[in-house]
């Protein structure tokens, strides 16, 4: 991998000479029972600003990253599979192309962010999850519905957003190893913790497997596919002046890949990856009601594919993202607060020997968010975007979310447009592309209900949230035959129902449900849109019996879903099991068993998925 080795050592340069100085320092997960059950939960995605959950309109969903270590998940995209609303289809085993469909949008219709960074690729628009694992993760946040108002291009399904740990009270060390199937092995390093009025929290993990055929085995494909991940996080935070605040990230991130081709097994063609995320936020209220802030961004990428026996399989794309966007929080009244902001974008995509284009968009929006009566919570907000290739842009959204006390009830809503821009690739591509593309666009709503009941202490342990939604798509990118030139040409639409809800049967043990129904259709073809289920469901039972022992069985059911060519493909239950004993305050051993019942299904044709694997390891806190 050119140039891989020399970024690792300066990534961890970086993070090592500003975290090295703070090992005095704290670790934020170690907060008491009392305290977590007390505390409201609090989302930044939905409104840019810090908003009490059952205040928000929109439809959201809040994964927590302790959540994630106690069922010993190592990807982002497993965590996204029991999420309402969300398909993911993963091209192979570990570390493969992985897409997410967001409410039956296309994988390039949803925005993810890392610590706010953008980190969704300028020249397809979309993101791969394959890289990403868990590592550092505070909480992971999914919005659902039309998002363009408050960020711009490529929101139309909605916004998934990565938010990394901050390091609180003594210094904690904590080692991990894991190895298992397919040769697998994992190891992690974290450290956290603050002193005064600075706070860090950093972790470098790797990850190796031998793999399987990311081809499907049942067509006689038997050539490993391996893989190999490094994974550096950092965060590092100053509070000045009282109550000003300045906060620095950096996620860089490694991948090699061994892959095929659509034909099969290839034993040489590799894939490497190597990306750098990294953000640096000021905020510091200038008086009781103004508070300003502006953060700095940068998405860089490096992805090279590699195969001696064929030369048209030979590539490397280099891409870059500038973001800057100055915020500005006006406190008009203890129940009206407004929003207002002003975002530079640049994107730039180089490939080798073919091409090299550059766009950039500039963005002013508002939003406004008023409580009546301390229980009816409304938000309006309008976006306008200059991009400097097909135009501009205006789009709105309008949230509400009504509480009602007595019943432990709230009714939630929403209604917004949303766009995403041509990528570089479809405005520039030699030879496969179109100068005159117009943006995709998206008008979609939901209404829904979240009851809570059986509160202990003022937080839920049981409640449930059902919603009804309904998206439709214009102006969809097409690439029509034989010329394949790109136009706006498609529409498409998508309504359903989502449903989640935890329920507290007793004393350690917890029950996790969600089902989602969704009827798509492609209006070009009338037939369900490619690779989104009609019928997804998930469930946890998650059983802690003692404060030193947990159980957690977690399943996925797939119904009804078709690929290219209308290619029907086959329905699926996986079902996971992990375990956790804690031995001391410092030693813990863990265990899981993926796909426990062994079932072959494939989430995009052609493409294997693992069958039963194995995996145990061991963490400890120093």
């Amino acid at each position: 991998m050119k140039n891989g080795m020399f970024k690792i050592y300066v990534a961890l340069g970086l993070a090592l000479i500003l975290g090295a100085g703070f090992l005095g320092h704290t670790n934020a997960a170690e907060r008491s029972e009392e305290e977590i059950l007390i505390l409201e939960p609090i989302v930044v995605t939905a409104t840019r600003i810090p908003s009490p959950m059952l205040q928000v309109g929109s439809s959201i969903t809040v994964i927590q990253g302790g959540d994630l270590e106690k069922r010993n998940i190592k990807t982002v995209m497993e965590a996204l599979r029991e999420v309402a609303g969300i398909d993911v289809a993963q091209s192979g085993g570990l570390g493969k192309q992985t897409s997410i469909f967001l409410r039956g949008a296309n994988s390039s219709h949803t925005m993810v962010l890392i610590d706010g960074v953008q980190v969704n690729s300028p020249t397809t628009g979309a993101f791969d999850f394959g890289d990403l694992l868990v590592e550092n993760i505070d909480r992971i946040e999914v919005l659902r519905g039309p998002q363009s108002s408050l960020y711009g291009s490529a929101a139309i399904g909605g916004v998934i957003h990565i938010i990394t740990k901050k390091g609180e009270g003594k210094t904690v060390t904590s080692l991990m190893s894991e190895f298992g199937s397919f040769e697998t092995y994992r190891q992690r390093m974290g450290i956290a913790g603050s002193e005064g009025d600075t706070d860090f929290s950093f972790s470098i993990s790797g990850l190796e497997s031998e793999g399987i055929s990311a081809t499907s085995e049942q067509k006689g494909n038997t050539e490993e596919d391996g893989y190999k991940n490094l994974t550096l996080s950092n965060r590092l935070g100053f509070n000045f002046l009282k109550d000003g605040r300045i906060d620095f990230t950096l996620r860089y991130i490694t991948g090699e890949n061994e892959i095929d081709g659509f034909s099969g097994d290839d034993p040489n063609r590799t894939l490497d990856r190597d990306v750098v995320y990294t953000s640096l936020r000021l905020q510091k209220p200038v008086t009781d009601s103004w508070t300003p802030s502006i953060q700095f961004s940068i998405a860089d990428e490096q992805l090279e594919q590699d195969d001696p026996d064929d030369l048209f399989s030979n590539s490397l794309l280099e891409t870059n993202v500038l973001n800057v966007l100055l915020q500005n929080e006006f406190s008009l009244s203890h129940e009206n607060t407004l929003l207002f902001g002003l975002e530079y974008d640049q994107e730039q995509g180089n490939q080798r020997g073919s091409f090299g284009r550059e766009v950039d968009t500039k963005s002013l929006f508002i939003e406004d968010q008023a409580v009546f009566l301390e229980a009816l919570f409304l938000t309006a907000g309008v976006r306008y975007d200059d991009h400097s290739t097909f135009g501009n842009k205006t789009t709105f959204r309008l949230t509400s979310a009504y509480a009602i006390g007595q019943y432990g009830m709230t009714v939630h809503a929403s209604y917004g447009t949303g766009f995403r821009a041509p990528s570089i690739n479809e405005l520039f591509l030699p030879g496969f592309s179109n100068k005159d593309l117009k943006a995709e666009e998206s008008t979609g709503y939901d209404i829904g209900i979240r009851k809570e009941y059986l509160k202990k202490e003022g937080r839920p342990t049981s409640w449930f949230d059902v919603t009804y939604f309904k998206s439709d798509f214009d102006e969809l990118i097409s690439f029509p035959a034989p010329a394949f030139i790109p136009v706006n040409i498609n529409e498409a639409k998508a309504s359903g129902l989502e449903f989640s809800s935890g329920i507290g049967i007793m004393k350690g043990l917890l029950i996790n449900l969600s089902y989602t129904y969704m009827d798509s259709e492609d209006k070009s073809t009338g037939k369900q849109l490619l690779r989104r289920a009609r019928h997804k469901g998930a469930f946890g039972i998650l059983y802690d019996p003692t404060d030193e022992f947990g159980l957690n069985l977690l399943g996925t059911v797939v119904e009804d879903r078709i690929d290219f060519g209308g290619t029907k493909m086959d329905d699926y239950v996986k079902v996971d099991f992990t375990s956790n004993y804690r031995a001391t305050d410092k030693i813990e051993f863990f265990a899981r068993i993926e796909n426990l019942f062994d079932k072959e299904y494939e989430e995009v044709t052609g493409f294997t998925s693992p069958g039963i694997s194995v995996f145990g390891g061991i963490k400890l806190t120093l």
